[in-house]
């Protein structure tokens, strides 16, 4: 493993290097992820199961395909070709449970105050794809609950904080490796997004790029990769629980977007 350098040490063409290493294994956690969905999908349908017609289906061949093949898959495949101990992970404790209740608190904050951004300006948001799927079939969240808490969350996190951010850490510095990761972690989240505007499309990538940013922080600060997983899988769920109960609930609808849970 290369020993972190001062940021004045570093060289342009190394640091374009090292993003686009970083980008490319995102790359190919997507790329597998892709193969992983077609091959779910075909094996759907060999026992007579259009993922088309089917949106459970559709679902289940995404997370995992996607989540456990490609971004788990090739962030485990990583460490063991590798050999690289980057993943740091123990049992959290109170100082760790601490920093996830200041993580969850920190995204939510940010959402609100996006949220606000978002009206004061006049931007129609991107919304990712599963908002989308909920409007018909809300009870598909539910669902997603329990799957962002077990497999989203560890899957994200291992692969883009675990493996890509400290890597751009250790080969770059703490400022670059968490902002190359966060950008990174955004732009793997384009293809989810449903925009009505170019504007509204850039504007939820920089929304991504914070988000990012809060759960690398949290690694970096931890050194537990157990805390980002966690906070994540709680905001994506609390999430899916706010936009189930205000699909279900229409008078609640409006105050649980304003506090950015829809």
């Amino acid at each position: 493993m290369e020993q972190r350098q001062s940021v004045e040490s570093l060289s342009t063409k190394k640091i374009i290097r090292e993003f686009l290493a970083g980008a490319g294994i995102a790359a190919l956690g997507f790329l597998v992820g892709i193969i992983g969905v077609l091959l779910m999908a075909g094996g759907m349908y060999l026992y007579g199961v259009n993922i088309f017609e089917n949106v459970i289906a559709l679902f289940a061949a995404e997370i995992i395909g996607l989540q456990v093949i490609g971004f788990g898959g090739v962030a485990l495949a990583y460490l063991w070709y590798t050999k690289e101990s980057l993943i740091q992970i123990e049992i959290p404790s109170l100082r760790h449970i601490a920093w996830i209740v200041i993580g969850l608190v920190s995204l939510f904050v940010a959402l609100i105050f996006v949220s606000a951004v978002e009206l004061v300006i006049g931007v129609d948001a991107a919304e990712h794809g599963i908002q989308q799927t909920a409007t018909g079939n809300p009870e598909i969240l539910l669902l997603f609950i329990p799957i962002t808490l077990f497999i989203i969350g560890p899957a994200e996190e291992l692969l883009f904080r675990g493996i890509i951010q400290r890597r751009l850490v250790d080969r770059l510095s703490l400022g670059y490796g968490i902002l190359f990761a966060s950008i990174i972690f955004a732009v793997a989240h384009a293809g989810a997004l449903i925009a009505s505007s170019t504007s509204g499309f850039v504007f939820m990538m920089g929304v991504y790029v914070v988000l990012g940013a809060i759960l690398g922080i949290t690694y970096e600060i931890t050194k537990n990769i157990v805390v980002p997983i966690v906070i994540h899988g709680i905001f994506n769920a609390l999430q899916a629980a706010g936009m189930y109960f205000a699909l279900t609930n229409d008078e609640m609808a409006e105050f649980m977007t304003l506090l950015g849970l829809s």
